[in-house]
């Protein structure tokens, strides 16, 4: 019976971490066709739009964590129309969308080390 259980549950994984990776390609898809021309056009509605186009993705990353078994609680908000510091101690990948969806209005800017603004799917267009 637990054998079942464990292939069950890698099974799940991995189509959390499939659905993940899909998420990843539409939303990259979606950032560079959708949400640039629009925040090239509208420079105004720059932040309210990758706001929201963060929060999107992060709402996504977050369902296909819970797909594959994951157990994620967040509590709180972190206003952000005042300036404001989080520090935090990045110890998953979790923890950038969680902090994304805490703050609000607006997310907030991350900074990060120089080698993750080219190559990583999603990630490097929007620190650049």
């Amino acid at each position: 019976m637990s054998a079942v259980f464990s292939v069950l549950a890698g099974l799940r994984s991995g189509l959390a971490i499939l659905a993940l990776l899909g998420w990843m390609v539409l939303g990259g898809l979606y950032q560079r066709l959708v949400v640039y021309p629009v925040v090239y056009l509208r420079p105004r509605w720059r932040t309210a739009l990758t706001s929201r186009y963060f929060r999107g993705m992060s709402h996504g990353i977050l369902i296909c964590m819970r797909m594959g078994g994951a157990s994620l609680r967040r509590s709180g908000t972190v206003p952000t129309t005042l300036p404001v510091l989080i520090l935090m101690n990045h110890q998953s990948l979790l923890d950038i969308p969680t902090a994304g969806l805490m703050s609000w209005p607006f997310v907030p800017w991350f900074v990060t080390r120089e080698r993750y603004q080219y190559g990583v799917p999603a990630v490097s267009p929007c620190l650049r």
